[in-house]
């Protein structure tokens, strides 16, 4: 949801940018039930897990998405989307030793096996939203900085 949030501090001049921004939270919705549904292949699910509160560290890169959504916008935001559309290359070694160490397969895995493929797509279309935006040299900082992140988490 916080993709959409970006909307809120984006300037509605920016229609293109926009319509990729709801279309890209519109897809994202429903992925958290590939988190349920592995937790249920390996029967580690119990009713009402997902109505629990985030862990510390989840809530506080919850939170900096939404910083960054509400106060910087969807040019900023696409920086997280850039990082998070392309970090499968970077930890797959990690989910195969989880998969092999654990004895999981795909379907125990679906989050990231199924969101990978998904966001082999994604990856093209958020590369395509930053070309297509004629951005300042701030905004393209911004896009950097938030896909390497350079702010101080703080909730």
């Amino acid at each position: 949801m916080n993709q959409a949030a970006a909307a809120y501090s984006t300037a509605p001049e920016n229609r293109k940018l926009l319509r990729f921004v709801y279309k890209h939270a519109l897809e994202e919705l429903g992925h958290e039930q590939m988190v349920v549904h592995d937790l249920k292949s390996i029967n580690l699910y119990n009713e009402g897990l997902e109505n629990h509160r985030p862990l510390p560290a989840i809530q506080a890169l919850i939170s900096y998405l939404y910083k960054v959504a509400l106060d910087k916008g969807a040019v900023a935001r696409l920086g997280y989307s850039y990082w998070a559309e392309n970090c499968y290359g970077h930890i797959d070694p990690l989910l195969r030793k989880f998969s092999n160490d654990l004895n999981l397969t795909k379907n125990n895995m679906s989050f990231f096996v199924a969101h990978s493929e998904i966001d082999s797509k994604h990856s093209d279309e958020v590369n395509e939203a930053i070309s297509f935006s004629e951005l300042t040299k701030d905004e393209e900082e911004e896009i950097i900085n938030t896909a390497v992140h350079k702010e101080p988490i703080i909730i």
